[in-house]
Parts: C-alpha cells; sequence; structure tokens
C-alpha cells in the first residue's frame, strides 16, 4: 500500500513490524555494495578546484600550485570534505519506511593530495529503536560508518552518519508541518530585500 505523490510517484507505505526489526539485525556489519553511488574517485586539479569553488573556500592550498608547493604538502591537496564528492552516502533497507538525514561525524587522517585515487566504503553498523517521535509517533535511527582509502591502502577519513526512518503514514496523520508551504511564496519586497543585501549598492 502506498500514497501517490503529485509526480504520480506511489511511494510505499509499511509499519515498523517485530519481522522488520529482525531483519535489520541481521544486517549489521553488512559492507554495502556503493559501486552506483561513487562520484568521484581521483583527487585532479580540477576535481579539487571545482569543489572548492562549490563551498565557497578560497584557500591558496586548494587553488594555486605555486602556492601549495611552498608548504609542508609539496602540492595541491583537496579540502578535507572532498571525500564526500567520491560518495556520501545510499539508501539502505527499511523498505517503505520514509527516511531524512539525521547526523554526521567526520574524522581527518591524512590529507588528500594531488593525484590521490580515493577508494570508499560503507557499512552498516546498526540502528537505535523503535523509540517515541513527535513527528511520526514512533522511529528507528539507523547508523553507517563510511571509510575513505587511498592508493597506498591508508585510512584518509571515516565519517559516521545516521538516517531517521518513520512510518510514512503516521508522519502524514500528525502533520506536525502540513501547514508549511513550499516554496517559500516570496514577494517582490522580500527579493529586493534579499538582492540588496546580497548585492548593496555602492
Amino acid at each position: 500500500m502506498g500514497r501517490t505523490s503529485r509526480n504520480g510517484v506511489r511511494m510505499p507505505e509499511a509499519r515498523i513490524t517485530e519481522e522488520m526489526l529482525e531483519e535489520m539485525r541481521s544486517k549489521v556489519g553488512l559492507k554495502l555494495r556503493i559501486e552506483h553511488s561513487i562520484f568521484n574517485e581521483e583527487a585532479t586539479r580540477m576535481a579539487i578546484l571545482k569543489f572548492a569553488d562549490g563551498i565557497g573556500d578560497p584557500n591558496p592550498l586548494w587553488r594555486d600550485p605555486e602556492y601549495a608547493k611552498t608548504t609542508s604538502y609539496g602540492t595541491l591537496v583537496a579540502p578535507p570534505s572532498w571525500v564526500f564528492s567520491v560518495f556520501a552516502g545510499v539508501q539502505f533497507g527499511w523498505r517503505g519506511l520514509g527516511g531524512f538525514h539525521k547526523a554526521t561525524e567526520v574524522e581527518f587522517y591524512r590529507p588528500v593530495r594531488l593525484g590521490d585515487k580515493i577508494t570508499p566504503e560503507c557499512i552498516f553498523t546498526g540502528f537505535e529503536g523503535p523509540k517515541p517521535s513527535k513527528f511520526a509517533e514512533r522511529m528507528v535511527v539507523d547508523w553507517y560508518e563510511n571509510r575513505y582509502y587511498n592508493q597506498r591502502g591508508e585510512l584518509v577519513a571515516r565519517a559516521r552518519w545516521s538516517v531517521v526512518r518513520v512510518e510514512r503514514a503516521k508522519a502524514r496523520e500528525k502533520g506536525k508541518y502540513h501547514n508549511l508551504q513550499l516554496p517559500h511564496p516570496w514577494t517582490d519586497e522580500e527579493l529586493r530585500k534579499i538582492e540588496e543585501e546580497c548585492y548593496p549598492r555602492r
């Protein structure tokens, strides 16, 4: 059973059952197949530059080869969070439940230097719950660990992240956010103020 969205896609709606919980318990520790979710592999100059542009980071260590040569690294390096351009996350399990990102904790161990090739892996490390939820009555929080290795097999970074899983039907019934209108209906006056703040006249 499911509910049809505006674009005609029918979203499945399941309940959190003991059978579902037992199925997911059996998968704890599983190394997931993520090949279809890898976006990048090699820290080329342009891959580093485009990522730095995307996050608005002007650090010359990511951008200026001549400057980078004068540092202890001796070459361009990528911003630490560049590893997420290689792999960020993947959908897994909990058939028929809705889900949204909860948190990410990252530890960085080694720099990613120009020319490094990064290989990621993702492990389903477990879950908490069911626990009470104001949003959907009950929820489950599941946890994952991403590991990023360079071409020498050295661990570059480790990310631990979590996803909240809820019953779509219960969330809709509670309607905590049913009064939200998205996208926000901007008025001409609001847009004018935003433009003035972003691009002040000199």
